[in-house]
């Protein structure tokens, strides 16, 4: 996990240690831990958990924004989908995006957080606001 020691206790306290293993957080089985950062659109197929026997898609993509507003200015954060969690069952995915921002004394500058979805964009595509509509 880490090493929460002396110098952890004075110097970084309630932070995770500089060492901390995230995976020290991962309760999945290591077969089921993507090697490569997610991003969306990764093809998933789920065999023998459903009535059907096999189950494909495609994670779905999105495009989201963390912009934190401070005392002094405005940070952008980097957002990483962090775990994907299928109930075959029920036909339910669920997405979970994972942002931090470390601002160590400055905490209390923070105004607010907003999280934005932009519309995700292939290569090649145009933006509907973009299109010339013939009506």
């Amino acid at each position: 996990a880490g090493t929460f020691d002396d110098r952890w206790q004075k110097q970084r306290m309630p932070l995770w240690p500089e060492d901390y293993n995230p995976r020290q957080s991962q309760a999945a089985h290591p077969d089921l831990v993507s090697q490569e950062p997610l991003r969306g659109g990764e093809r998933v197929v789920l065999t023998n958990l459903t009535p059907g026997s096999v189950l494909s898609f495609h994670l779905p993509r999105a495009y989201l924004i963390f912009t934190t507003f401070t005392l002094t200015g405005r940070l952008r954060q980097k957002v990483q989908l962090d775990r994907v969690i299928i109930e075959p069952d029920a036909k339910k995915l669920v997405t979970v995006w994972r942002s931090s921002l470390n601002c160590g004394a400055r905490v209390r500058d923070i105004v607010s957080t907003v999280v934005e979805l932009k519309p995700y964009l292939r290569r090649g595509t145009v933006s509907a606001e973009k299109r010339s509509d013939p009506d």
